[in-house]
């Protein structure tokens, strides 16, 4: 009989690993910083001291501009500049088995953090998917519906990958090992969403984003994964 192979071993990263760069986890900390402050600059110069309680989902598209460059261009240049380019880098590849499994680990870790927020609602009078729904209920006609999936489904995850886990997790590596690195990014990652219920469950998704990037050497499997994570997670909300 033939030797049975896990379907994980399909996301063995490639041995062969990319030669030095000269970006490392301060560009990280100046991408990060830009994408923190970018937006802000953006809403203020056009509503100024008057910023509505709820952004209406067309300008929330415009000023999403400015945060997907920091998270997804600001990396992509370190990488042009300063290393391999972004599939030296980052392995910004998409293969078939990894985005499969990407998307069966990301409804996986969707349904497996429905438990955990069990005991905490048990203690906090709040609603976990209470931003989710006040995100949709910007939308108005199915046009803005369709923008706001794509900008959540799609757009999110692409420039979300390319900053965590390609160029903070990579970063960190170097300095302090794989998985202090996976664990800090994910801290990092579910910190800069600045909600506080949805802390654990960010916390967890970020750790298993991690690990898969880490696994795989690309970026695919963990985008599939967020991909997958963020639409189940729109679908269950979804009016």
């Amino acid at each position: 009989m033939g030797e049975v192979t896990s379907p994980l071993s399909l996301l063995d990263a490639p041995s062969v690993p990319p030669s030095p760069t000269r970006w490392g986890v301060g560009d990280a900390g100046l991408w990060w910083v830009v994408a923190q402050i970018g937006p802000a600059l953006v809403i203020g110069a056009v509503y100024g001291n008057d910023i509505p309680d709820s952004i209406p989902v067309l300008s929330l598209f415009a000023f999403s501009i400015a945060l997907w460059f920091a998270y997804g261009i600001g990396p992509l240049i370190s990488a042009r500049f300063r290393g391999n380019g972004p599939v030296g880098d980052f392995g910004m590849v998409l293969r078939p088995p990894e985005i499969g499994i990407g998307l069966a680990v990301g409804v996986a870790t969707q349904l497996a953090l429905i438990p955990l927020y069990l005991p905490i609602n048990q203690f906090i009078d709040e609603d976990p998917s209470e931003a989710a729904r006040e995100l949709i209920g910007r939308a108005d006609g199915a046009l803005e519906l369709g923008l706001l999936s794509v900008m959540v489904v799609i757009a999110a995850p692409l420039v979300e990958e390319i900053f965590y886990r390609g160029l903070l997790l990579r970063g960190l590596i170097r300095v302090i090992g794989q998985w202090p690195a996976i664990v800090i990014q994910a801290a990092i990652f579910a910190f800069s969403h600045l909600q506080a219920l949805q802390f654990p469950g960010l916390f967890v998704f970020g750790v298993v984003a991690g690990w898969l990037a880490t696994k795989t050497g690309r970026l695919g499997a963990s985008w599939a994964m967020h991909v997958a994570f963020n639409a189940f997670a729109l679908v269950l909300v979804w009016p």
